[in-house]
């Protein structure tokens, strides 16, 4: 998939030929860089949002996703995978986020069954540590960090 840094976090539809925003009307084409860092993702889709050019996620991070992808039967859009440390702090993010060392990434959710689905599947993998949010559910592989928390975003 091409970069998805414009997306809007509305109600992200897949379609045979790419993801569509039900509500702006946005469209991300499938491309031809799916697979350059595993079967199914490509460092562009865990860039930093800034353009600093920070685009290697953690190996266990993308054997996770790899896990999590073929489990949920359908392609999973990061939100938010890498971020240097000035961009994780214009966004709001905590100061030791594992998104700052590639070990994290947020995942979009276009409806309730889809976030169910994807919590239900991580849990089932071994994640021991996720956030829930409308749009998206963030997922952890950090292996110093307190495991066994959930959280939710208000």
């Amino acid at each position: 998939m091409t970069r998805v840094e414009t997306a809007c976090y509305h109600r992200l539809v897949w379609r045979a030929e790419g993801l569509h925003c039900r509500v702006c009307g946005r469209y991300w084409p499938l491309g031809a860089d799916v697979g350059d860092l595993s079967r199914n993702f490509s460092r562009a889709e865990f860039a930093c949002r800034c353009g600093c050019g920070a685009t290697e996620p953690a190996p266990e991070l993308v054997a996770l996703l790899e896990t999590l992808r073929e489990a949920y039967g359908k392609p999973l859009v990061i939100t938010s995978g890498l971020r240097c440390l000035p961009h994780n702090l214009a966004v709001g993010g905590v100061p030791h986020s594992a998104h700052v060392t590639g070990e994290a990434a947020d995942v979009a959710v276009g409806n309730g069954y889809d976030r169910w689905r994807l919590v239900e599947l991580a849990l089932a993998a071994g994640v021991r540590r996720l956030g829930i949010a409308r749009t998206f559910v963030h997922l952890e592989v950090a292996p110093e960090r307190v495991q066994s928390a959930l959280w939710t975003y208000g």
